[in-house]
């Protein structure tokens, strides 16, 4: 399991927000930035972790410098972002609340005091606001540090060319007195109102990342990457910057040793480049520890790296480690960074503690198939008087150590290191790491590693789960992408064919051949929720090619959504024939469930009188519990020929689902009539209506076409003595019968 290292604040509160934003300085990760942006009622903080010299994970608490703004007001929210430079000195953190929503961002340093104390202190800081500020502008939200320690700083609520369009403010890395306002490239591409450009920033060398999450109108979001000349270059300025870094230097036996301190450039130039340095006493004294020195570094057109060096004298004098500086100054055609300017130089007395170790290469050889891991080992001890506490790690998740911290006391104390490789995060080929062995004050000593694997070919799949989650609710969410990269992993060339189990998962691309751990193919793994209901599904991806294993890869989607209707079947066909007296009625079924979350009471309904529905109503909890309703189609009363209907599924707060009906009656010519029985009423004593006439409807109701003749059985009662023909049931002839009172 990875380690871990709790940070809290020693003085933290309910509210404080602590861990709103975080920053990491340089490789060696000695300083943590953390915001507090709810400190103090809200105006804020910041607190400073300097990584302890027995490392994060010792027993050691690290020293926090709480840092606020010192103008802070309720309400700024100073800490809402942060960010740090590599080495630790420059943190710049965002107060989008300042002055009615202005917002600012402040620039602050602190500096180390010693280094073999962990002490570090705060040093000063600076305020910087948008020149064109308004109030809701929301300027520093985001905070990044790009190349040469230039703050950059977003104000994601700047009415720019539109409302909330949002920009980014580009700043001076010495004097923070230019500042550019980078909308003339980037708002022309997302200038759209509420994009919110400048609500996040991430930086990378000349490589900025800016996010404009509500672009198009709150529909899509957008990130945008831009390298230096993407932008506008009379604003854009790449100067070179100069650094000295610190160094160690042990006294020799006798004579002198030389202290180097690298030089470097952040950039090449195309001029000539001149530092001078000159040396300082510390603790150690010029003439008897070091020999003074000044002069003049020159890079040439395209050199970025440049040694001094200083002399250290041998003493026999027993003392502790002493130290002078060395400082840059007077440039031509560059600038001096702030705080990197000076470096150090740590005189380490020769009896104390100091690193050795034997063998400094490791050389694996493993085999997919018959040596899966191999171990190998390695001495650390310490050369010198006293004792010697390190730790040990590595470099690649396919190489482990053990133990990961010693101690020696001396040369015949030798700590045995066992370093252990293992193919199952490799593929056949050649493999290089480090591990590394870090002193608390000396320098850190490396074991170069390298791996050879050899192994007959074989899938490998860079995940063994994908995860999806959508929403039937969430237009956003219909869908979700999750990338795949399946390889061979041995020797060879492979031909594989990547499927799926599940109709709601796409793949990007079936068929790929890899020709090793380094010809890793992409695919895309595409979830749809278009046909599903709310739950939990899962599937399985195959990877798999002749003669090898198949690789599986699980997949598990997890769909929410608020309560909705859905049915098993969108429409339903009945077939009966008038000429089957037993068989008047048919029934069929289909299934109605809640295809989202919760409890949903439902109701079904038709609007034909020959369909019947049962049960009218009930109650589904989910997509597994489906109820199922049985629809009757009747045919008497019908006629050959085909009908339809239609039932309707209600529930409140839910959209209604219908289910087309349809019904197809056969059967051979037969008559229907409309009226089984007329009833005539007549009074002797009314001498004007003597007669009265009563109409009813003839038809075929089965198929073909059908002639009738129509009588009466008594003396009173005419009707028309001429035959008629009906095609069918939507073919009726009207017949009138008339009662005649006379007699």
């Amino acid at each position: 399991a990875p380690e871990e290292r709790k940070l809290v604040a020693s003085d933290g509160a309910a509210g404080d927000a602590f861990g709103t934003s975080v920053a990491i300085a340089g490789d060696d990760w000695s300083v943590v930035a953390v915001g507090a942006p709810g400190d103090d009622g809200g105006k804020g903080a910041v607190y400073a972790f300097i990584k302890p010299s027995s490392g994060w994970w010792g027993s050691s608490q690290p020293l926090a410098i709480k840092l606020t703004a010192d103008d802070g007001a309720a309400g700024d929210r100073f800490g809402e972002s942060v960010a740090i430079n590599e080495d630790g000195v420059k943190i710049v953190a965002g107060a989008p609340g300042d002055d009615d929503g202005k917002g600012a961002a402040y620039v602050l340093y602190i500096f180390p005091v010693d280094y073999q104390s962990d002490t570090w202190a705060y040093d000063s800081q600076y305020k910087l606001t948008a020149y064109d500020g308004a109030a809701g502008d929301r300027f520093g939200e985001s905070v990044a540090l790009v190349e040469l320690d230039r703050p950059l700083v977003g104000a994601p609520r700047d009415d720019f060319y539109a409302d909330n369009v949002g920009s980014v403010y580009l700043y001076d890395s010495i004097s923070f007195l230019r500042a550019s306002k980078l909308t003339r490239n980037i708002s022309a591409w997302v200038n759209n109102q509420n994009s919110r450009l400048g609500s996040a920033i991430a930086t990378g060398g000349r490589t900025i990342v800016v996010g404009a999450p509500m672009f198009r109108q709150w529909e899509l979001g957008a990130a945008y990457v831009y390298e230096d000349d993407a932008l506008n270059r009379r604003e854009w300025r790449w100067t070179p910057h100069a650094e000295i870094l610190s160094t160690l230097v042990r006294e020799s036996a006798g004579g002198t040793e030389l202290a180097e301190f690298a030089v470097n450039l952040s950039r090449a130039s195309a001029k000539t480049v001149t530092l001078e340095y000159f040396t300082s006493d510390g603790t150690a004294n010029a003439g008897s520890d070091y020999a003074a020195a000044s002069g003049t570094l020159v890079f040439a057109p395209g050199e970025t790296q440049k040694t001094a060096r200083i002399k250290v004298m041998s003493d026999s004098n027993q003392e502790s480690d002493e130290t002078f500086t060395v400082d840059l100054k007077s440039p031509t055609n560059a600038e001096l960074y702030l705080y990197r300017s000076r470096a150090r130089g740590i005189i380490i007395d020769r009896a104390a503690p100091w690193p050795a170790a034997a063998p400094t290469s490791l050389a694996f050889a493993l085999d997919l198939d018959d040596t899966p891991s191999q171990t190998l080992t390695f001495d650390v001890w310490n050369i010198s008087g006293g004792s010697l506490d390190f730790i040990v790690s590595t470099d690649a998740d396919w190489l482990t150590v053990s133990p990961k911290s010693e101690s020696s006391t001396g040369a015949t104390d030798r700590k045995t290191i066992s370093a252990t490789a293992n193919v199952a995060n490799m593929h056949a080929g050649s493999h290089t790491a480090t591990i590394t062995v870090s002193p608390p004050i000396a320098p850190d000593i490396e074991v170069s590693v390298s791996a050879t694997v050899t192994g007959d070919a074989r899938l490998a799949a860079s995940r063994s789960s994908l995860r999806f989650a959508l929403d039937m609710d969430d237009e956003d969410k219909q869908t979700q992408t999750r990338s795949l990269h399946v390889w061979n992993a041995g020797e060879g060339s492979l031909a594989f064919r990547v499927s799926d189990d599940a109709d709601w998962l796409t793949l990007s691309t079936e068929f790929w051949s890899s020709d090793g751990g380094t010809d890793r193919k992409h695919m895309n793994a595409i979830a749809n929720v278009a046909g599903l209901h709310a739950g939990a599904y899962t599937a399985t991806i195959t990877a798999s090619a002749d003669g090898v294993p198949d690789v599986e890869v699980g997949v598990y989607l997890t769909v929410t959504g608020d309560p909705r209707l859905a049915a098993s079947e969108s429409a339903l066909s009945f077939a009966l024939d008038l000429d089957d007296t037993v068989n008047t009625t048919q029934a069929l079924t289909f299934d109605v469930w809640n295809g989202g979350e919760g409890s949903l009471d439902f109701s079904v309904s038709d609007n034909a009188d020959w369909l019947t529905l049962s049960p009218e109503s009930e109650t589904s909890t989910g997509a597994t519990d489906r109820k199922t309703v049985s629809a009757t189609a009747n045919v008497d009363g019908l006629y050959a020929g085909s009908h339809s209907a239609t039932i309707t599924i209600s529930a409140p707060g839910a959209d209604a689902i219908t289910v087309s009906v349809s019904l197809t009656v056969a059967g051979n010519a037969q008559l229907a009539t409309s009226e089984k029985a007329l009833a005539f009423s007549l009074d002797l004593d009314d001498t004007v209506n003597t007669t009265q006439a009563l109409t009813f409807d003839v038809w075929n109701a089965g198929s073909g076409s059908l002639t009738f003749s129509v009588s009466g059985s008594e003396s009173w009662l005419s009707v028309p003595s001429s035959s008629e023909t009906s095609t069918g049931g939507t073919d009726r002839k009207t017949v009138t019968a008339t009662a005649d009172i006379d007699g």
